[in-house]
């Protein structure tokens, strides 16, 4: 990724400012410069934000990002361009804030574009949706972006003294470890559940081992005894449960066969006395009803000879009915004619008076549609008479409102002219104030040097008479020395070596002579007597030795000193200073602080130009909107006269009242005639389609009449004829004979009932004689108690038959799952161990005492130590190398850091490093951290990197080294930044991004040295 262009609004120190990194050549190393709070690093929070929203730090909140002199109604906002694998995109992320007058905050916005055939096209509107999105394009998240891209002020420092815990959360984000944990975890949760499962098969084989059936067999009950865990002895015996109940279980089937072939033949015997116990009772009781019909055979010829004379009148009974009921047409029809006749006269009577009312309506007519017509006209006006009336009202306000407005642009006008007059021949002189601000800070730096001249001059001083003062001291102990030297040599050192002889003295005494040749000397003996004065040599020696300690000890004290002196002299020769060319700093404090006043003044002016330009600009808006108000009143009115004119000429009106009361007379009108007019036309209608109606009615009654009276004459010939055929004189006789006739079907069915019962009784004695002939009834009530007795018999075998057989079935079952949950379990033991053991070492619980994540953090580690000694050997001159502690324990360790010292050829803790040193391992670490994960994180595009401060601890050649490294990482495609205020940067990096502040806001600019 390279930066192309930011833009900054209301961001930090910057109220409107954009970089435009295209001024850097190709892979260009740079410098961003600035005196400090100027907001150099607010350029990286910048880049850091508009990509991730948040800051290159993360003590730094997005609250603290927003400029604290931005307009109240404007946004933060930055704008960021980037070139990602030769495609252009740029993001536009908009923070959060709370409007001036609101109490809610605006949320956040995010705009994410890919530049694409000659423009931005959007890609993401959305803040989720698009921070996502920047993040797989990137490749990286915030994290990992700050190690990548951006070395922030103390952050890459930091991870160098870390310790394991702050490491691992480091390399967790950086290369997603998380997930090894997650695996750990997952397996140890799969290897508990795996137990548990493995002992509760365990549980469930003992509680159906414990629940087989024995069926009260000693040996089966001595068998259960057999633990659970010994499966294979378990396989061995089960089969024998079962077989011990089938053998039960055959024995009690014999005996149910035999209980059910005795039952069998006791309910035939049983079934065949019942059969014809119930035959005897059914002969006795069909020859005893059989005896009773006979006894009514009489009474029942007498029916039939009445039912024979009923059958030879009812011809004669039938016209009399249909005689009858032709009478009774005949009158109803009579009735109906007279109804409608009365009907069709009351609706002629109506017809006519309607058409009387009909007439009087049409005399109306004319005016009314006169009314009508005017109705019609002014509807317009009715329906919309709120407008015209509000059109009488609106005219009023516009003209009193007309005439505010003409005298409130007369005095915008005369503030115009005042305002005018105020700045002119005056401009805005931001040059000025930027030269001024360019002189101040050259006068600074001369203040700087000079203030740092006077304190040179000042250790020089201080050093100078320290180096005095161990010149003297050093003269001194050279002369105590020396004195010491001269008393040493002095004294007689002669038999001083026959110290600690003594013994070996007196042994030499004991076994020599007089006369004899002494061992040592080889002179003779003449005396064996006490010659040597041991304790005299004894002090003589300890003197020495006193003297000898203070000698060496002023040497060394002398040596010292001798260093002092060096190291002084050379202190002193470093420091140049001409205290010819020493500046005046009171002068150069006046001429800063007229500068400023200068500085101060203009951009005051600037200020009161630039806010009379405002006013002036709002006041032309003013003008201009009172402008628009003024014709758009003006149009009102026109309007408002438009429609007035209007209502008044069609309606005749000038007052909406009076019109609103006549029209609503004249629709009320209008309404109610046409309303009767309706009415009575229908009416009208109704009455004809009635009319017409009952003459159909009547003619059809009329008709009905005329057919009804030819049936009773038909009817009553047929009569006369029948009457005749059966010698009957008079109507009278006929119907004395025609009461009997409604009694036929009594008759009829008593007759028929009888004959049936006779046949039924006949055919069922002789069906039940057959049945009963030759046959002996036996003694029931014996036959049904020997029945019980057998059935009991059998009912308590089958139901020992059914629990032995529920128990069997049962047995089966538990014996299936027992050998079902023992082969689960062989399988699973044999299939889990190398599971279990893997989970045991994935734990930690391995010689090296790692989790499987610490193992790879430190393989991670491993490899960024490596690429980081590549450049540390460069950068401290072969001397030094980092190296990974070896010690390890429990839980996540063995991420610490040490350094190896090459000139000791021994490893010490990192923090023995001075800062200058401290600041090139960490730098190291830091590109090598980079490359990493550029390695780990698929082919991240890094084509810059940023350095925040850092340098001012090295010296000369360290300095020099380490920009080395920083110009190969430029040589090798990346674009490198760096933030510093050592100057020596300033000669080596001849591009510079120069950050200036006026008090409330910052600018930059490049300048070439």
């Amino acid at each position: 990724m390279k930066p192309m262009m930011l833009k900054l609004n209301n961001f930090g120190p910057f109220l409107n400012e954009t970089i435009d990194f295209r001024n850097i050549d190709q892979n260009q190393l740079f410098l961003i410069s600035g005196k400090t709070g100027s907001g150099k690093t607010m350029i990286f929070d910048a880049i850091v934000y508009a990509l991730y929203g948040e800051a290159s730090t993360k003590n730094r909140k997005e609250n603290d990002l927003r400029s604290h002199f931005a307009d109240g109604n404007s946004a933060m906002q930055v704008t960021f361009e980037f070139e990602l694998n030769h495609k252009l995109f740029k993001i536009v992320r908009t923070g959060p804030y709370i409007k001036e007058g609101n109490t809610t905050k605006t949320p956040a916005k995010l705009n994410v574009f890919e530049y694409i055939e000659n423009e931005f096209d959007l890609r993401e509107s959305m803040v989720n949706a698009g921070n996502q999105f920047i993040i797989d394009l990137i490749g990286v998240n915030a994290e990992q972006f700050r190690q990548l891209f951006i070395l922030p002020q103390g952050e890459f420092k930091k991870f160098l003294l870390s310790n394991s815990k702050e490491k691992q959360g480091i390399l967790r984000t950086l290369f997603n470890s998380e997930r090894f944990e997650e695996i750990e975890k997952q397996l140890n949760e799969n290897v508990k559940n795996e137990k548990i499962q493995i002992e509760e098969r365990y549980k469930n084989i003992e509680r159906l081992w414990n629940d087989l059936h024995t069926f009260e067999n000693d040996e089966l009950e001595e068998l259960k005894s057999i633990n659970v865990h010994q499966t294979d002895k378990i396989i061995e015996v089960l089969h024998r449960f079962n077989e011990f109940g089938k053998k039960i279980g055959r024995k009690k089937y014999e005996q149910k066969k035999n209980n059910e072939n005795e039952i069998e033949k006791v309910e035939q015997k049983l079934s065949d006395n019942k059969e014809l116990e119930l035959n005897l009772n059914e002969l006795n009781k069909s020859e005893s009803t059989l005896k009773q019909l006979k006894q009514k055979e009489n009474n029942i010829n007498q029916q039939r000879e009445r039912l024979n004379k009923i059958n030879e009148i009812k011809p004669l009974s039938q016209l009399l009915d249909r005689n009858e009921a032709a009478n009774k047409k005949l009158n109803q029809a009579e009735k109906l004619i007279e109804i409608v006749g009365q009907e069709i006269n009351k609706l002629i009577k109506e017809k006519e008076e309607n058409q009387l009312e009909l007439n009087q309506l049409s005399e109306q007519e004319e005016s009314i549609n006169k009314e009508k017509a005017y109705l019609e006209k002014t509807n317009t006006f009715y329906t919309n008479m709120t407008l015209y009336l509000n059109s009488y009202k609106d005219k009023e306000r516009l003209i009193s409102q007309l005439v505010d407005l003409n005298e409130n642009r007369e005095i915008i006008e005369n503030e115009l002219l005042k305002l005018n007059e105020a700045i002119k021949s005056k401009e805005i002189n931001y040059s000025y104030v930027e030269q001024l601000s360019q002189d101040i800070f050259n006068i600074e730096k001369e203040l700087e040097l000079a203030e740092k001249l006077k304190n040179d001059m000042k250790i020089k001083a201080e050093l100078t008479s320290k180096l005095n003062d161990t010149k003297t001291s050093y003269n001194q102990k050279c002369i105590e020395i020396e004195d010491l030297s001269n008393k040493l040599s002095e004294i007689d050192k002669t038999e001083i070596n026959l110290n600690n002889k003594e013994t070996l003295v007196e042994q030499l005494q004991q076994v020599m002579s007089l006369g004899d040749t002494c061992p040592i000397c080889g002179n003779e003996i003449t005396s064996l007597g006490q010659h040597i004065d041991f304790d005299s040599i004894n002090k003589k020696q300890n003197l020495i030795q006193s003297l000898q300690k203070e000698l060496n000890e002023m040497n060394i004290d002398k040596a010292k000193l001798e260093s002092t002196l060096n190291h002084l002299t050379e202190q002193i020769n470093n420091i140049h200073v001409d205290e010819n060319t020493m500046p005046d700093i009171k002068t150069l404090y006046s001429k800063i602080n007229r500068k400023k006043e200068e500085k101060e003044k203009q951009q005051k002016e600037n200020e009161f130009i630039l806010k009379t330009n405002k006013k002036v600009e709002q006041k032309h808006q003013e003008s201009f909107e009172i402008e628009n108000e003024i014709k758009n009143a003006k149009s009102k009115i026109e309007q408002c006269e438009i429609r007035i004119n209007d209502f008044e000429s069609t309606t005749q009106y000038n007052e909406i009242d009076e019109f609103e009361t006549y029209f609503k007379k004249l629709k009320s009108n209008v309404d109610h005639y046409l309303k009767l007019l309706e009415n009575h036309k229908q009416n009208r209608n109704e009455i004809i389609q009635k009319l017409s109606i009952e003459e159909n009615n009547l003619h059809h009654h009329k008709q009905t009449k005329n057919d009804i009276q030819e049936e009773i004459k038909q009817t009553q010939q047929a009569l006369d004829a029948e009457m005749n055929r059966l010698n009957i004189d008079s109507i009278e006789q006929v119907q004395d004979i025609i009461k009997i006739v409604y009694e036929k079907e009594d008759i009829e069915n008593e007759i028929k009932e009888y004959d049936k019962q006779i046949h039924k009784n006949e055919l069922e004695i002789s069906r039940l004689k057959k049945l009963v002939a030759g046959r002996k009834l036996d003694d029931i009530g014996e036959i049904q108690k020997t029945l019980s007795e057998l059935k009991a018999k059998l009912e308590n075998v089958t139901n020992e038959i059914a629990t032995l057989e529920y128990q069997l079935k049962l047995n089966q079952q538990k014996v299936d799952e027992i050998v079902s949950h023992i082969e689960y379990l062989n399988k699973e033991l044999k299939e889990q161990q190398d599971i279990f053991n893997l989970a045991e070492i994935l734990s930690g619980k391995n010689s090296q005492k790692l989790t499987l994540e610490n193992y790879v953090l430190i393989y991670y580690l491993e490899k960024i130590i490596a690429q980081a000694n590549i450049r540390l050997a460069t950068m401290s001159g072969q001397r030094y190398q980092l190296q990974r502690r070896e010690a390890l324990s429990q839980g996540f360790s063995g991420l610490e850091i040490d350094v190896f010292d090459f000139y000791s050829n021994k490893a010490r803790h990192i923090s023995s490093l001075s800062g200058g040193e401290t600041f090139q391992a960490s730098l190291a670490l830091a590109l090598g951290l980079s490359e990493i994960v550029q390695q780990e994180s698929g082919g991240i595009s890094l084509q810059s990197m940023f350095i925040d401060e850092g340098f001012g601890t090295l010296d000369q050649e360290t300095l020099e080294t380490a920009l080395d490294t920083l110009v190969n990482l430029k040589s090798k495609g990346r674009m490198v930044g760096i933030i510093s205020h050592v100057s020596e940067l300033k000669q080596r990096i001849p591009l510079i991004l120069e950050v200036t502040s006026n008090q409330y806001q910052s600018m930059t600019k490049f300048k070439w040295n």
